[in-house]
Protein backbone atom coordinates (compact mmCIF):
# COMPACT_ATOMS: atom_id res chain seq x y z
CA UNK A 1 0.00 0.00 0.00
CA UNK A 2 3.17 2.56 -0.17
CA UNK A 3 6.34 2.96 -2.14
CA UNK A 4 8.94 1.55 -1.27
CA UNK A 5 9.88 0.27 2.53
CA UNK A 6 9.96 -3.43 0.89
CA UNK A 7 10.64 -5.72 2.96
CA UNK A 8 9.48 -9.36 2.33
CA UNK A 9 10.16 -12.81 4.55
CA UNK A 10 9.93 -15.93 2.52
CA UNK A 11 10.53 -19.09 4.23
CA UNK A 12 10.17 -23.13 4.40
CA UNK A 13 10.65 -25.13 7.71
CA UNK A 14 13.64 -24.55 8.18
CA UNK A 15 15.17 -21.07 6.13
CA UNK A 16 14.07 -17.89 6.42
CA UNK A 17 15.26 -14.99 4.10
CA UNK A 18 14.40 -11.53 3.49
CA UNK A 19 13.94 -9.62 0.11
CA UNK A 20 14.92 -6.17 0.95
CA UNK A 21 14.48 -4.22 3.67
CA UNK A 22 14.04 -0.37 3.45
CA UNK A 23 12.15 2.83 4.57
CA UNK A 24 9.14 4.07 2.88
CA UNK A 25 9.35 7.43 0.75
CA UNK A 26 6.32 9.03 2.03
CA UNK A 27 7.40 10.55 5.78
CA UNK A 28 3.80 9.33 7.28
CA UNK A 29 4.30 5.59 6.47
CA UNK A 30 6.15 3.19 9.10
CA UNK A 31 8.83 1.03 8.22
CA UNK A 32 8.38 -2.85 9.00
CA UNK A 33 8.59 -4.52 12.63
CA UNK A 34 11.34 -6.45 12.92
CA UNK A 35 11.46 -7.24 16.74
CA UNK A 36 10.93 -10.99 16.00
CA UNK A 37 12.42 -11.17 12.91
CA UNK A 38 15.18 -13.49 12.42
CA UNK A 39 15.93 -14.17 8.79
CA UNK A 40 18.98 -16.65 7.85
CA UNK A 41 20.08 -14.18 5.31
CA UNK A 42 18.59 -10.62 3.23
CA UNK A 43 18.87 -10.93 -0.74
CA UNK A 44 19.20 -6.40 -1.70
CA UNK A 45 17.82 -6.03 -5.10
CA UNK A 46 19.55 -2.62 -5.39
CA UNK A 47 21.10 0.83 -3.83
CA UNK A 48 18.40 2.41 -3.16
CA UNK A 49 17.50 3.48 0.07
CA UNK A 50 13.95 2.90 0.08
CA UNK A 51 15.05 -1.34 -0.26
CA UNK A 52 18.14 -1.08 2.09
CA UNK A 53 17.80 1.55 5.14
CA UNK A 54 16.66 -0.68 7.49
CA UNK A 55 19.11 -3.71 6.81
CA UNK A 56 21.90 -2.47 9.22
CA UNK A 57 19.77 -3.51 12.20
CA UNK A 58 19.58 -6.82 11.64
CA UNK A 59 23.65 -6.62 11.44
CA UNK A 60 24.80 -10.05 11.73
CA UNK A 61 22.62 -11.64 8.93
CA UNK A 62 24.50 -12.26 5.91
CA UNK A 63 23.67 -10.11 3.21
CA UNK A 64 23.47 -11.03 -0.53
CA UNK A 65 24.43 -8.36 -3.03
CA UNK A 66 25.70 -7.85 -6.05
CA UNK A 67 29.38 -6.29 -5.65
CA UNK A 68 28.90 -2.63 -7.20
CA UNK A 69 26.00 -2.41 -5.24
CA UNK A 70 27.69 -3.05 -2.36
CA UNK A 71 30.57 -0.38 -3.49
CA UNK A 72 27.53 2.42 -4.12
CA UNK A 73 26.46 1.75 -0.21
CA UNK A 74 29.42 2.00 1.12
CA UNK A 75 30.09 5.90 -1.23
CA UNK A 76 26.83 6.46 0.33
CA UNK A 77 27.36 5.72 4.05
CA UNK A 78 30.61 7.81 3.59
CA UNK A 79 28.97 11.11 2.39
CA UNK A 80 25.43 11.05 2.89
CA UNK A 81 23.91 11.22 6.54
CA UNK A 82 21.75 8.16 8.01
CA UNK A 83 22.98 5.76 5.56
CA UNK A 84 25.35 2.72 6.54
CA UNK A 85 27.60 0.96 4.86
CA UNK A 86 25.94 -3.55 4.48
CA UNK A 87 28.39 -5.81 6.75
CA UNK A 88 28.79 -9.18 6.38
CA UNK A 89 28.29 -9.35 2.26
CA UNK A 90 28.34 -11.79 -0.07
CA UNK A 91 28.54 -11.05 -3.75
CA UNK A 92 26.41 -12.84 -6.55
CA UNK A 93 26.51 -12.59 -10.02
CA UNK A 94 23.90 -12.54 -12.49
CA UNK A 95 22.33 -15.84 -14.01
CA UNK A 96 24.82 -17.64 -11.66
CA UNK A 97 22.45 -19.53 -8.67
CA UNK A 98 23.55 -19.92 -5.42
CA UNK A 99 22.32 -21.11 -2.62
CA UNK A 100 21.05 -20.46 1.09
CA UNK A 101 19.74 -22.99 2.98
CA UNK A 102 16.71 -24.98 1.40
CA UNK A 103 16.26 -21.60 -1.37
CA UNK A 104 18.36 -22.06 -4.47
CA UNK A 105 18.25 -18.23 -5.81
CA UNK A 106 18.82 -16.34 -9.32
CA UNK A 107 19.92 -13.37 -9.89
CA UNK A 108 18.55 -11.62 -12.99
CA UNK A 109 19.83 -8.15 -13.98
CA UNK A 110 17.08 -5.44 -14.42
CA UNK A 111 17.10 -1.82 -16.11
CA UNK A 112 16.42 0.50 -13.67
CA UNK A 113 17.42 4.04 -12.29
CA UNK A 114 20.58 3.06 -10.30
CA UNK A 115 22.92 0.09 -12.57
CA UNK A 116 23.26 -2.83 -10.50
CA UNK A 117 19.68 -3.54 -10.08
CA UNK A 118 18.42 -7.41 -10.42
CA UNK A 119 15.30 -9.47 -9.96
CA UNK A 120 15.27 -12.75 -8.14
CA UNK A 121 14.23 -16.19 -8.88
CA UNK A 122 13.79 -18.12 -5.99
CA UNK A 123 13.62 -22.05 -5.64
CA UNK A 124 12.23 -24.44 -2.97
CA UNK A 125 10.75 -27.15 -1.96
CA UNK A 126 9.40 -27.87 -5.55
CA UNK A 127 7.79 -24.26 -5.94
CA UNK A 128 8.96 -21.12 -7.18
CA UNK A 129 8.77 -17.32 -6.57
CA UNK A 130 9.75 -14.03 -9.02
CA UNK A 131 10.88 -11.00 -7.01
CA UNK A 132 10.89 -8.18 -9.69
CA UNK A 133 12.36 -5.48 -7.54
CA UNK A 134 12.32 -2.17 -8.91
CA UNK A 135 12.12 -2.60 -12.92
CA UNK A 136 11.55 -0.58 -15.67
CA UNK A 137 11.94 -0.99 -19.80
CA UNK A 138 13.01 2.39 -21.10
CA UNK A 139 16.55 3.06 -19.75
CA UNK A 140 20.06 2.02 -20.78
CA UNK A 141 19.60 -1.31 -19.91
CA UNK A 142 16.16 -1.87 -21.59
CA UNK A 143 17.56 -5.04 -22.97
CA UNK A 144 17.73 -6.52 -19.91
CA UNK A 145 13.68 -6.27 -20.05
CA UNK A 146 13.08 -7.66 -23.56
CA UNK A 147 15.97 -10.47 -22.52
CA UNK A 148 13.68 -11.46 -20.07
CA UNK A 149 10.54 -11.79 -21.61
CA UNK A 150 11.91 -13.17 -24.45
CA UNK A 151 14.01 -16.24 -22.02
CA UNK A 152 11.65 -16.38 -19.07
CA UNK A 153 11.93 -18.45 -16.21
CA UNK A 154 8.84 -21.58 -15.98
CA UNK A 155 6.15 -22.46 -14.18
CA UNK A 156 6.13 -19.73 -11.65
CA UNK A 157 3.83 -19.90 -8.60
CA UNK A 158 4.21 -16.49 -7.34
CA UNK A 159 5.01 -13.33 -8.71
CA UNK A 160 6.33 -10.05 -6.41
CA UNK A 161 5.90 -7.49 -8.50
CA UNK A 162 6.12 -3.27 -8.01
CA UNK A 163 3.30 -1.57 -9.40
CA UNK A 164 4.63 2.38 -8.44
CA UNK A 165 3.21 3.32 -11.65
CA UNK A 166 -0.31 1.85 -11.39
CA UNK A 167 -3.06 4.31 -10.74
CA UNK A 168 -4.11 8.17 -11.47
CA UNK A 169 -1.03 9.23 -8.97
CA UNK A 170 1.57 6.81 -11.06
CA UNK A 171 4.08 10.03 -10.94
CA UNK A 172 3.37 10.91 -14.78
CA UNK A 173 6.28 11.94 -16.65
CA UNK A 174 6.54 14.13 -20.08
CA UNK A 175 9.22 11.97 -21.20
CA UNK A 176 9.29 8.36 -22.41
CA UNK A 177 12.92 6.68 -22.45
CA UNK A 178 16.44 7.69 -21.52
CA UNK A 179 17.86 8.37 -24.66
CA UNK A 180 14.21 11.09 -24.87
CA UNK A 181 16.04 12.54 -22.36
CA UNK A 182 19.25 12.97 -23.29
CA UNK A 183 18.05 14.79 -26.71
CA UNK A 184 15.82 17.09 -24.81
CA UNK A 185 18.83 18.20 -22.39
CA UNK A 186 20.78 18.53 -25.64
CA UNK A 187 18.37 20.87 -26.80
CA UNK A 188 18.26 22.99 -23.97
CA UNK A 189 21.70 23.32 -23.16
CA UNK A 190 22.29 24.70 -27.59
CA UNK A 191 18.80 27.33 -26.30
CA UNK A 192 20.48 28.41 -23.41
CA UNK A 193 24.52 29.21 -24.60
CA UNK A 194 25.01 31.79 -23.14
CA UNK A 195 23.10 31.02 -19.47
CA UNK A 196 25.44 29.30 -16.56
CA UNK A 197 23.75 25.27 -16.47
CA UNK A 198 22.64 23.54 -13.57
CA UNK A 199 21.46 19.97 -13.43
CA UNK A 200 19.58 18.22 -10.66
CA UNK A 201 19.45 14.31 -10.50
CA UNK A 202 20.90 11.73 -8.41
CA UNK A 203 24.41 11.14 -8.62
CA UNK A 204 23.28 7.10 -8.43
CA UNK A 205 21.51 7.36 -11.18
CA UNK A 206 24.52 6.30 -14.23
CA UNK A 207 22.00 6.55 -17.15
CA UNK A 208 21.26 10.36 -16.28
CA UNK A 209 25.20 10.86 -15.82
CA UNK A 210 25.69 9.52 -19.20
CA UNK A 211 22.91 11.60 -20.36
CA UNK A 212 24.16 14.75 -19.14
CA UNK A 213 27.71 14.56 -19.93
CA UNK A 214 26.75 14.09 -23.25
CA UNK A 215 24.51 17.15 -23.87
CA UNK A 216 27.12 18.46 -22.11
CA UNK A 217 30.07 17.46 -24.10
CA UNK A 218 27.85 17.96 -27.24
CA UNK A 219 27.43 21.83 -26.35
CA UNK A 220 30.84 22.65 -26.01
CA UNK A 221 30.73 23.18 -22.26
CA UNK A 222 32.65 21.68 -19.47
CA UNK A 223 30.34 19.28 -17.17
CA UNK A 224 31.31 19.85 -13.54
CA UNK A 225 30.69 17.55 -10.48
CA UNK A 226 31.01 17.96 -6.51
CA UNK A 227 33.97 14.97 -5.18
CA UNK A 228 30.79 12.94 -4.03
CA UNK A 229 29.19 12.37 -7.94
CA UNK A 230 33.27 12.28 -8.92
CA UNK A 231 34.00 9.14 -6.55
CA UNK A 232 30.70 7.84 -7.98
CA UNK A 233 31.28 7.70 -11.40
CA UNK A 234 34.94 6.29 -10.50
CA UNK A 235 33.73 3.29 -8.77
CA UNK A 236 30.93 2.41 -11.57
CA UNK A 237 34.06 2.89 -14.09
CA UNK A 238 36.38 1.13 -12.41
CA UNK A 239 33.96 -2.15 -11.62
CA UNK A 240 32.67 -1.79 -15.39
CA UNK A 241 36.35 -2.14 -16.71
CA UNK A 242 37.02 -4.97 -14.69
CA UNK A 243 34.09 -6.67 -15.77
CA UNK A 244 34.46 -5.84 -19.49
CA UNK A 245 37.71 -5.09 -19.71
CA UNK A 246 36.90 -1.99 -21.74
CA UNK A 247 37.06 1.37 -20.53
CA UNK A 248 34.19 3.29 -19.33
CA UNK A 249 32.84 7.01 -18.55
CA UNK A 250 35.54 8.21 -16.06
CA UNK A 251 37.11 11.48 -14.94
CA UNK A 252 39.58 10.67 -18.09
CA UNK A 253 36.96 11.97 -20.39
CA UNK A 254 37.22 14.91 -21.59
CA UNK A 255 35.22 18.27 -20.71
CA UNK A 256 34.59 16.91 -17.38
CA UNK A 257 35.80 18.59 -14.16
CA UNK A 258 35.26 18.88 -10.04
CA UNK A 259 35.00 21.55 -8.27
CA UNK A 260 37.50 20.27 -5.44
CA UNK A 261 38.40 23.05 -3.66
CA UNK A 262 37.25 25.88 -1.14
CA UNK A 263 34.21 25.89 0.82
CA UNK A 264 31.70 23.85 -0.65
CA UNK A 265 34.55 20.99 -1.69
CA UNK A 266 35.81 20.72 2.39
CA UNK A 267 33.63 18.90 3.44
CA UNK A 268 33.38 15.85 1.03
CA UNK A 269 37.04 16.09 0.75
CA UNK A 270 37.41 15.41 4.90
CA UNK A 271 34.80 12.61 4.30
CA UNK A 272 37.04 11.29 1.81
CA UNK A 273 39.95 11.58 3.31
CA UNK A 274 38.86 10.24 7.16
CA UNK A 275 37.51 7.42 5.16
CA UNK A 276 40.61 5.72 3.92
CA UNK A 277 39.46 4.37 1.20
CA UNK A 278 39.30 7.02 -1.36
CA UNK A 279 43.06 8.19 -1.82
CA UNK A 280 43.60 6.56 -5.47
CA UNK A 281 40.32 8.82 -6.60
CA UNK A 282 41.00 12.20 -4.81
CA UNK A 283 44.28 11.75 -6.86
CA UNK A 284 42.70 11.96 -10.19
CA UNK A 285 39.89 14.02 -8.74
CA UNK A 286 43.03 16.86 -8.01
CA UNK A 287 44.27 16.52 -11.45
CA UNK A 288 40.62 17.72 -12.95
CA UNK A 289 40.00 20.75 -10.54
CA UNK A 290 37.50 23.57 -11.84
CA UNK A 291 37.94 26.57 -9.02
CA UNK A 292 34.67 28.27 -8.36
CA UNK A 293 36.29 31.86 -9.88
CA UNK A 294 36.24 30.05 -13.20
CA UNK A 295 32.97 29.38 -13.32
CA UNK A 296 32.45 32.64 -12.11
CA UNK A 297 34.43 34.70 -14.48
CA UNK A 298 33.05 32.30 -17.86
CA UNK A 299 29.54 31.16 -16.19
CA UNK A 300 28.36 30.35 -19.91
CA UNK A 301 30.98 27.38 -20.55
CA UNK A 302 30.32 25.23 -17.80
CA UNK A 303 26.80 22.89 -16.51
CA UNK A 304 27.30 22.02 -12.96
CA UNK A 305 25.74 18.89 -11.19
CA UNK A 306 25.62 19.67 -7.59
CA UNK A 307 23.68 19.38 -4.64
CA UNK A 308 20.57 21.54 -4.81
CA UNK A 309 21.83 23.71 -1.60
CA UNK A 310 25.08 24.86 -3.02
CA UNK A 311 23.29 25.35 -6.36
CA UNK A 312 21.08 27.75 -4.49
CA UNK A 313 24.08 29.67 -2.88
CA UNK A 314 25.95 29.54 -6.69
CA UNK A 315 22.55 31.36 -8.18
CA UNK A 316 22.80 33.86 -5.72
CA UNK A 317 26.50 34.80 -6.47
CA UNK A 318 26.90 34.36 -10.17
CA UNK A 319 25.38 36.63 -12.32
CA UNK A 320 23.90 36.30 -15.74
CA UNK A 321 21.09 34.28 -17.01
CA UNK A 322 20.89 30.37 -15.52
CA UNK A 323 19.37 27.48 -16.62
CA UNK A 324 18.11 24.92 -14.18
CA UNK A 325 17.46 21.62 -15.07
CA UNK A 326 15.62 19.26 -12.54
CA UNK A 327 15.63 15.93 -13.57
CA UNK A 328 14.26 13.72 -10.69
CA UNK A 329 11.23 12.62 -9.37
CA UNK A 330 8.66 15.40 -9.22
CA UNK A 331 7.21 14.56 -5.84
CA UNK A 332 10.75 15.96 -4.42
CA UNK A 333 9.63 19.97 -5.10
CA UNK A 334 6.81 18.71 -3.03
CA UNK A 335 6.72 19.93 0.64
CA UNK A 336 5.19 16.54 1.74
CA UNK A 337 8.21 14.72 0.29
CA UNK A 338 10.81 16.90 0.97
CA UNK A 339 10.46 19.33 4.09
CA UNK A 340 14.02 20.25 4.43
CA UNK A 341 14.35 20.91 0.56
CA UNK A 342 10.78 22.26 -0.31
CA UNK A 343 11.79 26.05 0.56
CA UNK A 344 15.27 25.36 -0.96
CA UNK A 345 13.12 24.88 -4.77
CA UNK A 346 11.10 27.47 -3.99
CA UNK A 347 14.33 29.53 -3.59
CA UNK A 348 15.67 28.54 -7.16
CA UNK A 349 12.13 28.77 -9.08
CA UNK A 350 11.52 32.13 -7.83
CA UNK A 351 15.24 33.42 -8.31
CA UNK A 352 15.55 36.05 -10.82
CA UNK A 353 17.19 35.16 -13.96
CA UNK A 354 16.44 31.40 -13.88
CA UNK A 355 14.83 29.36 -16.48
CA UNK A 356 13.81 26.19 -14.40
CA UNK A 357 12.62 22.76 -16.76
CA UNK A 358 11.86 19.01 -15.62
CA UNK A 359 13.85 16.78 -17.74
CA UNK A 360 13.11 13.75 -16.73
CA UNK A 361 11.75 9.63 -16.88
CA UNK A 362 11.11 7.47 -13.97
CA UNK A 363 12.83 4.55 -12.61
CA UNK A 364 9.32 2.41 -12.56
CA UNK A 365 7.86 0.25 -14.86
CA UNK A 366 4.51 1.70 -16.87
CA UNK A 367 1.16 -0.52 -16.41
CA UNK A 368 1.73 -1.48 -19.95
CA UNK A 369 4.94 -3.18 -19.06
CA UNK A 370 4.16 -4.43 -15.73
CA UNK A 371 1.28 -6.46 -17.78
CA UNK A 372 4.21 -7.62 -20.20
CA UNK A 373 6.05 -9.07 -17.48
CA UNK A 374 3.19 -10.96 -15.90
CA UNK A 375 2.08 -12.18 -19.14
CA UNK A 376 5.50 -13.48 -19.93
CA UNK A 377 5.66 -15.14 -16.79
CA UNK A 378 2.56 -16.35 -16.42
CA UNK A 379 2.60 -17.28 -12.72
CA UNK A 380 0.18 -18.68 -11.10
CA UNK A 381 -0.56 -16.28 -8.39
CA UNK A 382 0.60 -11.94 -8.01
CA UNK A 383 0.94 -10.17 -5.14
CA UNK A 384 1.82 -6.72 -6.04
CA UNK A 385 3.99 -4.53 -3.53
CA UNK A 386 5.75 -1.15 -4.04
CA UNK A 387 2.60 0.77 -4.84
CA UNK A 388 -0.03 2.76 -3.53
CA UNK A 389 -3.11 1.37 -5.64
CA UNK A 390 -2.69 -2.29 -5.14
CA UNK A 391 -6.60 -2.63 -5.74
CA UNK A 392 -5.73 -2.56 -9.52
CA UNK A 393 -3.90 -5.64 -9.58
CA UNK A 394 -7.27 -7.02 -8.01
CA UNK A 395 -9.28 -5.71 -10.51
CA UNK A 396 -7.12 -6.43 -13.67
CA UNK A 397 -6.00 -9.65 -12.46
CA UNK A 398 -8.32 -12.66 -11.12
CA UNK A 399 -5.04 -14.35 -9.78
CA UNK A 400 -3.69 -11.50 -7.50
CA UNK A 401 -3.79 -12.37 -4.49
CA UNK A 402 -4.93 -9.77 -1.44
CA UNK A 403 -2.96 -9.38 1.00
CA UNK A 404 -2.03 -7.09 3.94
CA UNK A 405 1.18 -5.88 5.72
CA UNK A 406 2.81 -8.54 8.40
CA UNK A 407 0.13 -11.00 6.96
CA UNK A 408 1.54 -14.68 5.91
CA UNK A 409 0.26 -16.71 2.77
CA UNK A 410 1.07 -20.25 2.10
CA UNK A 411 2.53 -20.61 -1.75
Amino acid sequence: GEIGGNCIEISTDTTSILLDFGTPVSKDALPAEHKNLKPDAILLSHAHFDHYAKIHELNEVPVYAGELTQSIVRVSSVFLPDRQALGNVNNFRAFEPFTIGDFKITAFPTDHSIIDSYAFLIEANGKKIFYTGDFRAVGRSEKYFDNLLKNPPKNIDAIIVEGTTMGSNSRAQDLHSELEVENRLKELLKAHNDSLVFMDFSAQNYDRLISAYKATLASGKVFVVDIYTAIIIETISQYLEKITGKNHFSLDYQNIKVLARGKYASSHYQKAKNSNLYANELLKIYKNTVKLDDIANSPHKYVVKMSTYIAKELIEQIGGRKLYIYSQWAGYLKSEYNEKGYEIYQAIQSAPNVDFHKVHVGGHASANDIDRLIKSLEPKSILPIHTEHKELFYEKYPNAIKIENSQSIKI
